[in-house]
């Protein structure tokens, strides 16, 4: 990455059925601890992360930042302890007091 210009990172999670939540609802349970590593890394990266309006009509929230040392590295370098949530959206129906 060339410095001071624009970069994107994608982080995709697939499964064999397609599926990344169970049938009934709840989050998605896919990976171990090391995975979830990574996709707390990359979030820790970004400045904004992208979620569809469905995927947070059925969860509520968006991934966040658990792990203590990724958020003080954050914070540590004058940023939000999370990353903005940028939702797509046609219809903006969701309530704003949601966690994202």
């Amino acid at each position: 990455m060339a410095a001071g210009r624009p970069a994107v990172r994608l982080v995709l999670a697939i499964s064999l059925d397609g599926r990344l939540a169970p049938p009934e609802g709840g989050a998605a349970q896919l990976g171990g601890v090391g995975d979830r590593r990574v996709l707390e890394e990359s979030l820790a990266w970004a400045d904004a992360t992208l979620i569809g309006a469905g995927t947070l009509r059925a969860h509520r929230c968006t991934c966040l930042i658990r792990e203590p040392d990724l958020l003080r590295s954050r914070l540590d370098q004058g940023r939000s302890a999370q990353p903005a949530s940028v939702v797509v959206s046609r219809s903006g129906d969701f309530p704003l007091r949601w966690p994202f």
